[in-house]
């Protein structure tokens, strides 16, 4: 048997939890002066909430814009590495066949994985198009050993950049 509160209290009687009277106090069901004191303190904070929480929500806009920036930043980073690890491995590869120092099924097959390789890393670097076109030019071609250096270095740059960003 619930006892009605007195018409004053602000607070919940001791049977009811604070959850219930509130959900009672806001749906005009609890009646009297101290649920309407309630009621009038809620509307009047009601403003200043809803402001927090737009600014809230402001904040992880923000944060998760410069989240996205920064990831899509260290995908190109990896992606520059990457091509250029492969350039340099594929250099190695070329001045050990050009010295007749590598067999012909290792080196095919170590152009191919190349090429792979670096189709991936330049669909990550499609941001940079610089990169991505050099990048797109090794694969479809034939280069040598000096072409894959040169490739190498002038991906030097782009590296170092964004390292620092």
């Amino acid at each position: 048997m619930n006892i009605p509160a007195p018409a004053l209290s602000l607070t919940p009687t001791l049977s009811d939890s604070w959850e219930q009277y509130g959900l009672r106090v806001m749906s005009g069901e609890q009646r009297g002066i101290g649920a309407a004191i309630l009621r009038t303190a809620l509307r009047a904070a009601s403003p200043l909430y809803a402001l927090a929480m737009r600014a809230r929500n402001a904040l992880l806009f923000i944060t998760f814009a410069l989240t996205a920036c920064a990831s899509q930043a260290d995908k190109q980073l990896k992606a520059v590495k990457s091509a250029r690890s492969v350039l340099a491995e594929w250099a190695l590869v070329e001045d050990q066949a050009a010295g007749g120092r590598a067999q012909a099924i290792y080196t095919d097959q170590m152009r191919e994985l190349a090429r792979d390789e670096l189709k991936t890393d330049a669909s990550e670097l499609a941001q940079q198009p610089d990169a991505a076109h050099l990048l797109q030019q090794l694969r479809s071609g034939s280069p040598d050993a000096t072409a894959l250096k040169q490739a190498d270095s002038a991906l030097a740059p782009l590296e170092k950049r964004l390292e620092a960003s």
